[in-house]
Order: C-alpha cells, then structure tokens, then sequence
C-alpha cells in the first residue's frame, strides 16, 4: 500500500513537474507578451536580401531560413509573405526567406564570403527598397517555439489594424534580429517588394488593387 502510494505521489510531482516547464517554456517563448500594432519607420532600411523562393504553406519556409543560418550564420534572416491566406489556398501561398545584408556593408565588401556561399548555394540577390512608412509589429525572439506563438498572436492584431484603417500595406515581411522577430508591411513602393517570378498582379491581399 505504502509503495503504490508513494508511487502515485511520483507520477503526479513528475507531471506537475512537466506542465510546469512547459507553462514556463510557453511564457518563455512569448504567450503573454503584450503586442502593439502601429504605423512608423521601419526595422530595417536599404537592403539587400539573398532569398529562395517558395509555393505552399508558409511554415515550409522554415527549411530556407535554417539553411539560410547554417551558410551564413552572421547575417540576419527575413521572410517576405505574399498571399493572405484567409483568400488564397494553402498549396499556392507564395512566400520567400533568406539572409539580409545592409547595402552600406555589401558595398564596403564587409559580407562578401558570405554572399558568396549564399550564391553558390542558390540563393538569389535581390534590393529591396526604402520606404519611411510601415505598419508593423515586433515579438520576441527566445525559442523556436516563438515563431509559431509570434504569428498565432501577431498577424491577426496586424491584419485587425490594416482593415480597420483600410490601409494599403502589403506584402508582410519577418526580419529576425536582436532577439526581436519584427512583422511589418509597408505603406508605399509595395510592389517592388516582389521578387522577380512572383507576379504582383495576382490579387492576394485586401485593398491591394484599391
């Protein structure tokens, strides 16, 4: 009796013990971080990006911006999302991720090893422009399980703002830095935000053709 007891007792302070770190990770990884959704500058200015493209589901562009951090582990990442899901099907979401390289640094040859490896790797060059003004977001960066939590929580507030204000911001763009995942969608020059081959014609997000 006194050993099936004790047993219980084990079980039971193991599994407190598990749903406790997992509570903590959760936390950890952003669950109760206060998201603020507004109108500014945004994180990253005058950049280059060395990106793959993909078709489907956004979360497949994880497999890029591992490979995009095991090449060049230095560089910041970012991700450019261009369909609304809640309009186009999954299988044709079309999204591209990579490094990021200031433009300034790229000129002063600071990362060209880097680029290098990130080109004999596949990864396409691409400039993408200034801009002062963008709605946008940030979340903190702590885990991988961030990600997931960061777009669950992020991108509904982000969407919620751009309607309400019937805003022209497209395509939403991740840049990963600092321990800061920054979500923003710019206001102006939107379509010279697309990559060649993804065709900006293609009506995918609300109050893009306004």
């Amino acid at each position: 009796m006194d050993v099936f007891f004790w047993l219980v007792v084990g079980i039971l302070l193991l599994v407190i013990l598990l749903l406790g770190t997992i509570f903590f990770l959760v936390l950890y990884a952003g669950l109760l971080y206060n998201v603020e959704v507004g109108v500014g500058e945004p994180p990253v200015q005058n950049f280059v990006g060395f990106y793959k493209s993909g078709t489907g589901a956004y979360r497949n562009s994880s497999a890029v911006f591992t490979e995009a951090c095991s090449i060049a582990p230095t560089l910041s990442t970012f991700g450019v999302f261009y369909d609304d899901p809640k309009l186009i099907e999954e299988s044709k979401l079309r999204w591209i991720s990579g490094s990021v390289v200031p433009k300034n640094l790229m000129e002063d040859g600071k990362y060209e090893e880097e680029m290098d490896k990130l080109t004999q790797n596949g990864f396409k060059m691409f400039e993408f422009p200034s801009v002062s003004s963008v709605v946008k977001a940030d979340f903190p960066f702590n885990t991988d399980l961030s990600v997931i939590i960061g777009a669950y929580r992020v991108y509904p507030k982000l969407s919620h703002f751009v309607q309400e204000h019937k805003l022209k911001a497209f395509p939403y763009i991740e840049f990963y830095k600092s321990g800061k995942i920054h979500y923003y969608a710019p206001l102006e020059k939107n379509l010279d935000f697309y990559v060649p081959g993804i065709d900006p014609a293609a009506n995918c997000h609300p109050y893009k053709n306004e």
